[in-house]
């Protein structure tokens, strides 16, 4: 992973969870709603491990 992919994984975990808050005071249909959250929460723990990833590397370098 590159400088720039980590940058990209950051944003990307950073709009999912910004998107997640947002849809949470949404007044819609509840099982969109808990569609919604799960594809967010599943996007940040994704990148999340990624992150973790490209850390581990740089700390054994």
């Amino acid at each position: 992973m590159t400088k720039e992919d980590l940058e990209i994984e950051i944003e990307l975990n950073h709009k999912a969870y910004k998107t997640l808050k947002e849809v949470e005071e949404l007044d819609i249909n509840q099982d969109l709603k808990d569609h919604i959250i799960l594809m967010c929460e599943t996007v940040m723990e994704d990148t999340n491990k990624k992150i973790n990833e490209y850390q581990k590397v740089l700390t054994n370098d």
